[in-house]
């Protein structure tokens, strides 16, 4: 198997039982919340999918290692600079005798990345249809359909999407589902600049003011020119709504 993105689903499934199945394969699946990344990647000190990408593959080798397993040769799809990427895993793994590969379109031309490729695709489609919605108004949405024939519950692919921004559900989940005030549920991550495009077209722009650094200045006798107040969003002010407690600085 050589790019496993050119692959079918039904392709993509069937694989991955036979990787099940193999006697001498192991596999390993390292699946992040899109709301943890979203969380680390808009932060001050911002995460880059660079560097979250870097620690969840060495996490794994680290725990494969663990588990008393002698790795002799690492192949990794590039993140950012092949070279850089390398060294990091060199420096990381030193005490071990094994060897790292970091090349990019890697998935294309190592069949063990191929299939490494099809055990995370194929876990990352399984999370999605099965997905539970914490967001009240998306819950008649989760995944609870039952066969009319069988006591089971039938798979079918997910109506929202693979996660691709050219895959044509999704597409149409990220426009229904933005909200004005919120965004999107937690199953989007924030940081992903399609998301962030829609939002900014479509979302109530916000102004945070720093009061607290205001407050701390007049402390030390330091003087402002006059308070200076936030503009409120033309959302909030056409909605009516107003804070619901008195400003305590």
């Amino acid at each position: 198997v050589f790019d496993s993105k050119q692959l079918t689903d039904e392709k993509r499934r069937n694989l991955f039982q036979m990787i099940q199945s193999c006697p001498y394969l192991e596999w390993l699946v390292d699946a992040i919340p899109a709301d943890w990344m979203s969380s680390n990647m808009i932060q001050q000190n911002r995460y880059s999918l660079n560097e979250i990408s870097h620690e969840s593959a060495m996490n794994l080798i680290q725990m494969t290692l663990d588990n008393g397993y002698r790795l002799k040769h690492v192949y990794l799809d590039t993140v950012g600079d092949s070279q850089a990427y390398e060294k990091r895993l060199i420096n990381r793994f030193m005490g071990y005798d094994v060897r790292f590969t970091v090349s990019s379109k890697a998935d294309a031309l190592y069949p063990v990345v191929s299939a490494a490729s099809i055990c995370a695709k194929v876990t990352r489609d399984d999370i999605m249809q099965r997905w539970q919605f914490i967001e009240p108004h998306l819950a008649i949405k989760n995944y609870t359909q039952t066969s009319s024939s069988a006591e089971k519950k039938t798979e079918e692919p997910s109506w929202m999407g693979i996660g691709y921004p050219g895959d044509e559900k999704t597409k149409q989940f990220m426009q229904q589902q933005c909200d004005k005030v919120f965004g999107y549920p937690s199953i989007v991550r924030f940081s992903w600049q399609t998301a962030k495009t829609i939002m900014d077209e479509r979302c109530a722009p916000v102004t945070f003011s720093d009061q607290t650094a205001v407050n701390n200045l007049a402390k030390w006798g330091f003087s402002t020119a006059g308070k200076q107040t936030a503009k409120r969003s033309k959302f909030y002010r056409e909605q009516n709504l107003k804070l619901v407690f008195d400003d305590p600085f």
